[in-house]
């Protein structure tokens, strides 16, 4: 997730640039490296992409990206959520997120639960501009998450 990290920190290096307008994870981190890191747009089919336990199980990348079409200065000035573990990885106990264009965090589930719950509730307030489609896999994520805590 740290190269991840990088990745994104770099392309929105202006305080107008947005990133891709998508909920698919690969597909952004794709573009994101055609226009930083053209050379290695291959890498986002690698296991250094991807979260290790999804990508383990299913060759696919894992992480949910939620951040498309935010500019770097909502981003920035409302800590949006970007992108996070599923909750089947980590054995739903924990997860990685990224938080604005500055922080990578490791969390607990109830604190990513927490994170969910604000940045759907910022984004139905308006203050984040989240997609339809990211405010509903956000949702459903929530859903899956408390289930999870419940057990």
């Amino acid at each position: 997730m740290i190269m991840i990290f990088s990745r994104i920190q770099f392309y929105l290096d202006k305080d107008d640039a947005s990133l891709p307008e998508t909920t698919d994870t690969e597909a952004a981190l794709t573009a994101i490296l055609e226009k930083v890191e053209p050379d290695s747009v291959a890498w986002v089919q690698s296991i250094g992409a991807a979260c290790p336990e999804v990508y383990a199980r299913t060759r696919k990348n894992g992480y949910v990206f939620v951040g498309g079409g935010l500019t770097a200065r909502v981003i920035r000035k409302e800590r949006a959520l970007l992108l996070f573990c599923p909750s089947e990885s980590h054995g739903g106990s924990d997860g990685n997120a990224i938080i604005d264009d500055l922080q990578v965090i490791r969390v607990s589930n109830v604190e990513l639960i927490k994170l969910l719950e604000s940045a759907v509730r910022s984004g139905e307030e308006g203050k984040i501009p989240y997609s339809k489609e990211a405010l509903s896999i956000m949702r459903l994520e929530l859903t899956a998450r408390k289930r999870l805590v419940r057990e």
